[in-house]
């Protein structure tokens, strides 16, 4: 099944969404559309569970910047490849380290690996993450519906 990302580094915006494969616990490896600014990833996946990793952010810190974590699984049937969403997560902060104190390996990666002005993402492909990373990170995405920087204690 075929799905698509995409990444954008210009004066103002950064964009970035990836997929994470569960099973083999590291980024999946798409093929990149496009110049430095802005650009498509494609991605080629076969069944099984992922999490979609979607970053959107100012270059100034309002309004915060946010992370969507969409946990999914990709599964065959009579008519070819079907999506199916388990749990979505969102992550709005201003500050990196309210990000990293999450704890969070995979989370904060994405973070980093976000294009700058006029860049190409950084993300690290060949990282496997270990199986307590994965479980803190699926875990995290079945648990949490939304966290602010800020509301965490609310």
């Amino acid at each position: 099944m075929e799905m698509r990302g995409w990444y954008q580094g210009t004066s103002n915006i950064t964009r970035l969404a990836a997929v994470y494969s569960v099973k083999r616990r590291k980024f999946v490896k798409g093929y990149i559309k496009g110049d430095r600014v802005y650009g498509n990833i494609l991605y080629k996946l076969l069944p099984g569970t992922y999490v979609f990793f979607e970053y959107f952010g100012w270059w100034r810190n309002d309004p915060p910047r946010e992370i969507t974590l969409a946990l999914f699984r990709i599964v065959r049937t009579e008519e070819g490849f079907r999506r199916e969403t388990i749990a979505r997560a969102v992550v709005r902060f201003y500050k990196e380290e309210f990000l990293r104190g999450l704890g969070i390996s995979q989370l904060t990666d994405f973070f980093e690996a976000r294009p700058c002005y006029h860049c190409f993402p950084t993300l690290n492909f060949d990282k496997v993450y270990t199986e307590e990373e994965n479980n803190r990170l699926i875990e995290f995405v079945m648990a949490k519906k939304e966290v602010i920087e800020g509301e965490e204690h609310e």
